[in-house]
């Protein structure tokens, strides 16, 4: 879903080229305008692309599950976010549920995707139950700028 000035919008699957035809229409009439895209044979790796209108506000909310593999006893998840600039309220959440429990949690700090510049930021919250969890990462413009 994206809400664009208070009002929710919910996407819409369609082929490829339609969407991005559509997009580009929208967008050179100076619209807002979103893309939600997948790279092939990468389900897992969503791109969002955006033009807002002057003055305007735009949010997204994309949700999916994905079954993850089980090696030696754990799993292991990775989310990665380049928003090209620094963005005003950016946040990223992550809930897990294991019906079997969860046992043991570890949520490693983001680090910049040039580990040279910038330092590693911690995850704004953890909470960890017994069978569900809940992540959320918050950068504020000041810590994205750093």
């Amino acid at each position: 879903t994206s809400t664009v000035d208070g009002k929710l919008y919910a996407a819409e699957v369609m082929e490829k080229h339609r969407a991005k035809e559509l997009y580009e229409a929208a967008r050179k009439q100076g619209k807002t305008a979103a893309h939600v895209g997948t790279k092939e044979q990468e389900t897992q790796r969503f791109r969002v692309t955006a033009t807002v209108a002057s003055n305007g506000d735009i949010s997204f909310e994309l949700c999916y599950e994905e079954l993850l593999q089980r090696r030696l006893g754990a799993y292991r998840y990775a989310v990665a976010i380049h928003p090209r600039q620094i963005v005003a309220e950016l946040r990223v959440e992550l809930s897990i549920t294991e019906r079997a429990g969860i046992s043991d949690l570890r949520v490693l700090p983001f680090h910049p995707a040039d580990t040279q510049q910038g330092q590693a930021l911690p995850a704004a919250g953890v909470e960890k139950g017994t069978h569900c969890a809940h992540i959320a990462f918050a950068p504020t413009p000041k810590e994205q700028a750093a």
